[in-house]
């Protein structure tokens, strides 16, 4: 039996592993002597083997829940930080990271992540994120690939591998270093739910304190916690484009209100002397000055 049909017997029977990768015979020994192993069993060999289960069974149903959850929280999310009458809309927004994070994590797990379509979309998000955000760094995008490519290092026992990914990791990015250790989170302690939740929350409520972010970043703790949630499964290519999909048309709705854009290096087309006074008269007006506002969190 090849190692391409234990894959895909695998993905038959709707199992991912936790530790997954074509070159790991750990993980794959007693399938290659036993083609009729039964792979409800095979949860439990943790405690048979020392071992993490190599397969462990995905809750679909959760799994695609999550998937409108992180959608529809993250549009919320970009509405409430670019227009401030809907502000309010960012508390609900705070889940939709901690979402996105465990779904890839979940992809990567169970050998669905293709890094040439993941580079290809951060490629494409990327101009509308600077457009319409004006910042100078990567989209969560980016991140996704980058941590891709350190699980790949980790695999392989790659030194240099972990060393050149660990410093891209270092290259301005949306969320930064919390989005970096909260996937490292949600990977490596899968297999302990109650660990996994506690790790995220410290790492949450350190980076809320050192980057004097606004306290609504502490709700994205509650991510976690929603499980045993069933929703139909969204179609495939409105979640897989979703992401560089709603950027360009929140793009195309800032410009046409606002007629114009703002980027890292100015605001284009340049604006006249009387839309200056009326977007400063806006602002001053309807958007609320908060202390923590020097930091409103992160965009993605």
């Amino acid at each position: 039996m090849t190692k391409k049909l234990v894959y895909d017997n695998i993905r038959a029977y709707g199992y991912r592993s936790s530790q997954f990768y074509y070159s790991d015979l750990e993980c794959l020994k007693n399938t290659y002597m036993e083609p009729a192993i039964n792979l409800s069993s095979v949860a439990n060999n943790e405690s048979q083997t020392g071992q993490v289960g190599c397969l462990m069974p995905i809750d679909n149903d959760l799994r695609s829940a999550w998937q409108w959850l992180a959608m529809v929280t993250m549009l919320l999310d970009h509405l409430g930080f670019l227009y401030s009458d809907l502000l309010a809309f960012r508390y609900i927004g705070r889940l939709a990271m901690p979402l996105y994070a465990m779904l890839f994590i979940m992809s990567i797990q169970s050998g669905r992540v293709s890094h040439k379509r993941v580079l290809i979309l951060a490629l494409i998000s990327q101009i509308p994120y600077l457009l319409l955000f004006g910042e100078l760094k990567f989209n969560i995008i980016f991140c996704f690939y980058i941590f891709y490519w350190m699980t790949v290092a980790v695999k392989r026992r790659s030194w240099l591998g972990m060393v050149a990914v660990f410093a891209a990791m270092w290259i301005p990015s949306s969320y930064g270093w919390y989005l970096y250790a909260s996937l490292a989170a949600f990977y490596w302690l899968d297999h302990k739910p109650g660990a996994k939740r506690s790790v995220f929350a410290i790492f949450t409520v350190i980076d809320t304190c050192l980057t004097n972010t606004h306290p609504r970043q502490l709700l994205a703790i509650v991510a976690p916690f929603l499980q045993g949630i069933k929703a139909p499964r969204p179609p495939k290519y409105l979640y897989r484009y979703f992401y560089p999909g709603h950027l360009f048309v929140l793009l195309i709705i800032d410009f046409l209100i606002f007629g114009s854009v703002i980027t890292p290096f100015g605001t284009f087309p340049k604006p006249a002397d009387d839309d200056v006074q009326w977007y400063n008269e806006y602002y001053d007006e309807y958007e609320p000055v908060e202390m923590y506002e020097i930091n409103t969190g992160n965009t993605d």
